[in-house]
C-alpha cells in the first residue's frame, strides 16, 4: 500500500494543502491499477499507437477548442465553486461540478472501451465549514506494470471570491482554474486513443484556493 499512499500524497500536494487526513480512493479497481496489480491486456487498445510523433500529432489534431469552450461555459453555470460550497444541489456548488466531471470521465471511459478507470479520491480537512471533500480521477493504466512511476496531469476546479469562504458570491474562476480543469478533461478524452508505458492519472482536484 506504500505506493498508493505515496501517490495520494502527491495528489494532495498538488492542491497546496498539507493537513488532509483519512485519504481514500473509492474504486478498488483504481487502487489495483496504482499498485500495478492488473493485467495490461485488460486496458490495451485494439490497435496500439505508441510512437511519440504519432501521439503528438494525434493529440494536436484532436484537441477541440469548441468542446473546451463549451465545458468552460458549463462550469460557469455552477455559480459558486468554493471548496466549502453546496454539495447537495444538482445545479450549484462544488458537489454539482465534481459530479459533472465524474460523469464526463465515465463517458470517456465508455467511448474508449473501458480503458479508463474512474474514481473519487476523498479526504478529510476542515475547509470553510466542510470537513469532507472529493477529487475526481480518471486513470489510464500503462502497458508496463514493472514501471512503478505514475504521470499526474492535474487542474483544480474550486475557486473563490475575495472572501476565502464566501459561498454565496458568483465565482466564475475561468482562469483559476476552470481552463486548467477542462484541459485535463480534454486530455483524458484524447489520450485514451494511445498506449503509454506509464500509468497516467488525470486529476481534477479541489481545495487549492482555500488550501
Amino acid at each position: 500500500m506504500k505506493k498508493v499512499f505515496s501517490f495520494l500524497f502527491v495528489v494532495m500536494i498538488a492542491t497546496f494543502s498539507f493537513s488532509q487526513i483519512n485519504i481514500t480512493i473509492t474504486n478498488p479497481e483504481a487502487v489495483d491499477v496504482i499498485l500495478g496489480n492488473y493485467n495490461p491486456a485488460t486496458y490495451t487498445p485494439g490497435v496500439i499507437i505508441n510512437h511519440p510523433d504519432s501521439i503528438l500529432n494525434g493529440v494536436i489534431n484532436r484537441v477541440s477548442k469548441d468542446t473546451m469552450i463549451a465545458y468552460l461555459q458549463h462550469i460557469d453555470t455552477y455559480f459558486n465553486r468554493n471548496t466549502g460550497s453546496d454539495t447537495v444541489s444538482e445545479t450549484r456548488g462544488i458537489g454539482a461540478v465534481r459530479r459533472w466531471i465524474h460523469q464526463k470521465f465515465m463517458e470517456y471511459r465508455d467511448a474508449s472501451g473501458d480503458r479508463l478507470v474512474i474514481t473519487y479520491n476523498d479526504f478529510q480537512q476542515n475547509i470553510c465549514g466542510q470537513s469532507r471533500h472529493r477529487n475526481v480521477l480518471a486513470i489510464l493504466p500503462g502497458l508496463d506494470t514493472t514501471n512503478k512511476e505514475i504521470m499526474l496531469i492535474e487542474g483544480h476546479f474550486d475557486t473563490r471570491c475575495q472572501g476565502a469562504c464566501d459561498t454565496a458570491c458568483y465565482t466564475p474562476g475561468m482562469e483559476d482554474n476552470g481552463s486548467g480543469t477542462v484541459l485535463v478533461m480534454e486530455m483524458a478524452r484524447i489520450m485514451t486513443r494511445y498506449a503509454f508505458d506509464h500509468t497516467i492519472v488525470f486529476a481534477c482536484v479541489t481545495g487549492e484556493d482555500q488550501g
